[in-house]
């Protein structure tokens, strides 16, 4: 029988924070769920903390480093469960993150997307709420319906993809786009979001021109969007038998 949610958790060289985020996976209050690391070919020791959590989580390895939006899309392919939960490797659920999420999908029949507050956790310690984030891509919980109809992370981005899945959707406040789905955000914390040195988005942010390309395409893919909507030419759809 297949489980009710999916846990997606794309990793690249953060094997140091994996046990702590599977750790916060697995102690979760309900047990309805699966538990999907997909490695993006690490450099580091990712391979070996993933083999040595056993059976508590499903494996993919990747033979080469593509970027993290074909990794979620790996993991979003391989998932069995009706709703998918993002989740990076170097972040934590709270004990009650899926609960409180399922909650708000049975209350509220209609929705697509629930998503919450996540908590700033840095050096060891909780530092408040991250409420600039529109929507923090750790406390999103999403039917896995929606990737069937409008596609997945869009594979030519290695940045900046979530926003583009938000715009596309049309749930992101400055989205051009109509709205295609129902989503609610709810004032809870369901998620811990770590700062650390070798954060990606960090150092990109110091990487001018890595900036200026990311912006580019992104920029261009919105107009794609507008021009031409979502058609399995432009979106990488999962194909049709995986379901």
């Amino acid at each position: 029988m297949n489980p009710l949610i999916s846990i997606v958790i794309p990793n690249y060289n953060t094997g140091q924070f994996l046990p702590e985020c599977i750790a916060s996976c697995c102690y979760q209050e309900m047990r309805d769920y699966e538990i999907i690391v997909v490695d993006d070919a690490s450099t580091d020791n990712s391979t070996e903390v993933m083999f040595s959590l056993g059976k508590k989580i499903r494996k993919v390895l990747k033979s080469n480093n593509t970027g993290v939006s074909t990794t979620r899309n790996e993991g979003i392919i391989s998932a069995k469960g009706k709703y998918i939960v993002l989740l990076d490797s170097d972040d934590m659920l709270t004990p009650d993150s899926l609960q409180k999420r399922l909650h708000q999908f049975e209350k509220h029949p209609e929705l697509d997307m629930v998503h919450g507050l996540a908590e700033r956790y840095y050096d060891g310690r909780y530092g408040g709420c991250n409420l600039k984030s529109k929507i923090h891509d750790q406390t999103v919980m999403i039917k896995r319906s929606v990737f069937e109809r409008y596609g997945l992370f869009y594979e030519k981005l290695r940045s900046k993809e979530n926003k583009e899945l938000w715009y596309r959707l049309g749930v992101h406040p400055s989205s051009p786009l109509p709205k295609l789905i129902n989503a609610k955000k709810i004032n809870k914390v369901v998620a811990a979001y770590r700062k650390h040195s070798a954060q990606k988005h960090r150092i990109r942010k110091n990487d001018p021109k890595f900036n200026a390309r990311t912006e580019k395409v992104f920029a261009k893919r919105i107009e794609e969007l507008i021009r031409d909507g979502i058609t399995r030419e432009n979106t990488r759809f999962p194909d049709e038998n995986i379901y």
